[in-house]
């Protein structure tokens, strides 16, 4: 009978990377949600969604974790804190614009975009459904992308001077 411990290892470790990418996020949009009075319902909503989801992806690759026999750890990365930290100061003391917050956003999900293609790029260690599972939550990572990078197109389009107020 032979073990194939180090590939279950490196995939229990790219799921840990995910899941941590994940909390990262849902700890930085909560932030965001808490410190922004300055943003619109729209990106208040997409935030939340994204917090949603992060929620709900963690949850899911904690579950393919647990399969492998490994252990989820749910805190933030030290990396994670120090962007989180840099969004804070950001936020509270250079700008307190939507503005900001959607570049933030759009920097933030590009780095976690490639991530997930670097964990899909390992597909031959990893069964089927997992590689689904993966490609489906970057799937969805990449809509909401693209989403507020539409919307951010939009706002940017808006011709102000054209508005009038009585």
């Amino acid at each position: 009978m032979i073990f194939n411990y180090p590939k279950t290892n490196k995939v229990t470790e790219v799921l840990s990377d995910l899941v941590k990418i994940n909390n990262d996020r849902v700890i930085l949009y909560q932030k965001a949600l808490e410190q922004s009075a300055n943003i619109d319902s729209y990106v208040q909503d997409v935030f939340a969604n994204i917090i949603a989801d992060g929620i709900n992806f963690r949850q899911q690759l904690a579950e393919k974790i647990k399969q492998f026999h490994g252990e989820v750890k749910n805190n933030a990365t030290l990396f994670g804190k120090i962007y989180a930290t840099w969004i804070d100061l950001k936020v509270t003391f250079i700008c307190h614009s939507q503005k900001t917050m959607i570049a933030s956003y759009l920097y933030n999900e590009e780095v976690t975009l490639q991530v997930y293609r670097a964990a899909l790029s390992m597909s031959t260690d990893m069964d089927n459904e997992l590689y689904q599972l993966i490609e489906k939550q970057k799937n969805e990572l990449k809509e909401n992308y693209t989403t507020v990078k539409n919307y951010r197109k939009a706002c940017q389009s808006i011709d102000y001077s054209l508005l009038q107020f009585t």
